[in-house]
């Protein structure tokens, strides 16, 4: 596929902009390898299909974080470029064409390198950009004041979170687009109707987070990364193999990320 300049692309005005978690990356995996894997393939017939209506899958940016853990996560971020005749394209159509890219060709090109990808954002949402706006503005856990580095951190929770397929949130669409911050935040300036912290929008609960799901090197790592993480001793010096208490855990992380992740055992 052709290369787009996507210097000047914003966020705000995207129709569709989607923020996608790769994660169990084993350490050997190169950014190289992961970039090719995440290139829309002309053959795929999702793509095809797109582009018989004037869209055009194009990978915005990837940032893989490589911590103190036994396997790497990062993020993808995907916008869809209409041309000339691909304005009039309806919305939830392309949207269904970018969910059948995801669940097939990409997610292979991902597992081929033994990683996985999943959606970083509510099944029903055309944009990332209000969910993750509210995700800041709502959930105490990304406070800048107790989190060294925000989008990290982001990261990290949303590839713990499953996604469920109620599409509450779905009149997010028919809302515009809040700004991203130079430092890829996306941290909200309002234009027009902003769907992130306007006190009118109710957003529903988009899924849960499993506090079991979190493993004893996991919760030490998320200890240093967050001020305000129960300070919980292991039971011995080796994180692997420590043993955690997890209600405060969960009570902690249940109060930190509502209203729009429930956290369950």
């Amino acid at each position: 596929m052709a290369t787009l300049q996507v210097r000047d692309f914003d966020p705000r005005t995207a129709t569709h902009y989607y923020h996608c978690i790769l994660a169990g990356i084993p350490h050997p995996v190169t950014l190289q390898s992961i970039s090719s894997a995440i290139v829309p393939d002309s053959e795929c017939e999702s793509v095809q299909n797109l582009e018989k209506i004037g869209c055009q899958i194009v990978p915005y940016r990837l940032h893989v974080f490589k911590e103190t853990l036994s396997l790497k996560f990062g993020v993808v971020d995907f916008f869809i470029h209409h041309s000339t005749s691909g304005e009039s394209a309806n919305p939830a159509e392309v949207h269904e064409l970018f969910l059948q890219w995801f669940g097939s060709s990409l997610t292979r090109g991902v597992m081929s390198l033994n990683s996985w990808i999943s959606l970083g954002q509510p099944r029903e949402l055309h944009s990332a950009t209000p969910f993750v706006s509210a995700l800041m503005e709502k959930c105490s856990f990304f406070d800048a004041k107790v989190v060294s580095d925000i989008e990290k951190l982001r990261t990290f929770i949303l590839s713990k979170v499953r996604f469920d397929n109620r599409g509450l949130n779905a009149h997010a669409n028919n809302r515009s687009r809040v700004a991203a911050s130079e430092d890829s935040s996306l941290q909200e300036e309002q234009t027009g109707t902003d769907c992130g912290n306007d006190p009118s929008v109710e957003w529903k609960s988009v899924g849960t987070l499993s506090a079991s799901s979190l493993d004893s090197q996991e919760l030490a790592w998320l200890s240093r990364q967050h001020r305000q993480f129960p300070s919980i001793a292991p039971a011995n010096e080796r994180e692997a193999s420590a043993t955690w208490e997890l209600e405060p855990v969960r009570t902690f992380l249940q109060k930190a990320l509502t209203p729009l992740v429930e956290v369950v055992k």
